[in-house]
C-alpha cells in the first residue's frame, strides 16, 4: 500500500485526497439527516364543566320530564334526558356559545345558546311552550248523564211529550239542523206544557238529536221572558242533574233513551217506522 502511494504522480495524490475528502463530507450530511424519535404531538384536552339544566312548563312552571337535551361541540351530538324533577346534569366544554336543542313531545323544541366563560351559572332554568291543541268542537251527541230521580221523572214527562206533540197543523216540524227537530212550546199554546216545579214560569223548549245505536236525545230548555235563546248553543247542556242559567235562558237537563232510530234518519223518518213509540 505504501509502494502504491510512493508510485502515484503528485496530481494523482492530489485527486484521490480531495476524492476521500468529498466522501467524507457527504457521509456526514447523510448522518445529519438520519431520522429522529419524535415525540407525539400532543393536544391540550378541553376544559370540562359540570353544568345542570331544569326544564319546565311555561305555563305552571312544572318540571318536565324525560326532556331531551341535545348538545354539539366535537363529533356527534350528544343527547342527555331529564329525570322526573326535570333536571339533568351535563359536562360540556368551558368555550364560547354552545348552541343546546331542548325538545320533548307535546312542546315546542327551543334553542338555547350557553356561554360559559360569559355565564359562570352552574343550573339554569329553561321553560318549553306547550303546543295548543285546537278546542273540539262541541258535539250534538253528547254521553248519558247521571241524573237525579226527581229530574228523571220530569225528564220522562218530556220524553212522554215530545214523543205525542205536534204542531198546529198536525204534522211533526221539520228539519232545523241535520239531525235536529225543534219541538217548540209557542207561548199561550194549549196542551203543551208540561208540570214543571212552580218557580219556573217561563216557556219551555225541546231540541231532539237522534243519537244512533238506538238511541235519542232530547235537550229542555225554559226560554226567557222574551221567548228567545240568546245564548250559545254550544254551552246548552247542563251537567249531570244541574239546573242552571245562561243569559235570560234557564237550562233545564238533558236525557238519553232508547229510541230504535238511527243517526242518518230524521225524528220523522223513526216516528213513521214506529222508532220513538
Amino acid at each position: 500500500m505504501k509502494n502504491f502511494w510512493r508510485n502515484l504522480p503528485q496530481s494523482a495524490k492530489v485527486f484521490l485526497t480531495l476524492f476521500l475528502l468529498c466522501l467524507s463530507i457527504i457521509r456526514v450530511s447523510d448522518l445529519g439527516q438520519l431520522p429522529v424519535n419524535l415525540q407525539p404531538q400532543v393536544f391540550p384536552t378541553p376544559e370540562l364543566k359540570e353544568v345542570g339544566f331544569i326544564v319546565v312548563s311555561k305555563v305552571n312552571g312544572e318540571p318536565i320530564r324525560q326532556a331531551e337535551i341535545q348538545f354539539t361541540f366535537d363529533g356527534a351530538p350528544e343527547t342527555r334526558l331529564t329525570n322526573d324533577e326535570g333536571y339533568v346534569r351535563i359536562d360540556v366544554p368551558k368555550r364560547n356559545d354552545i348552541d343546546i336543542l331542548i325538545r320533548k313531545k307535546g312542546f315546542k323544541n327551543k334553542i338555547y345558546t350557553i356561554n360559559l366563560q360569559a355565564d359562570p351559572n352552574r343550573t339554569t332554568k329553561y321553560s318549553l311552550e306547550p303546543i295548543t291543541e285546537p278546542t273540539p268542537t262541541p258535539s250534538l251527541s253528547p254521553t248519558l248523564p247521571e241524573t237525579s230521580p226527581e229530574v228523571e221523572s220530569i225528564l220522562n214527562k218530556i220524553a212522554v211529550s215530545v214523543q205525542n206533540w205536534k204542531n198546529s197543523t198536525g204534522h211533526y216540524p221539520d228539519d232545523i239542523g241535520t239531525n235536529e227537530i225543534n219541538l217548540g212550546t209557542p207561548p199561550g199554546t194549549p196542551g203543551n206544557r208540561v208540570d214543571w216545579p212552580t218557580d219556573f214560569m217561563y216557556n219551555i223548549d225541546y231540541d231532539h238529536w237522534p243519537l244512533g245505536n238506538g238511541f235519542c236525545y232530547v235537550h229542555v230548555a225554559s226560554l226567557g221572558e222574551d221567548g228567545k235563546r240568546n245564548y250559545p248553543r254550544s254551552k246548552e247542556v247542563t251537567q249531570s242533574g244541574k239546573i242552571r242559567k245562561i243569559g235570560d235562558d234557564v237550562v233545564l237537563g238533558i236525557d238519553v233513551y232508547k229510541c230504535g232510530c238511527t243517526i242518518d234518519e230524521s225524528i220523522k223518518e223513526c216516528r213513521e217506522k214506529g222508532g220513538l213509540g
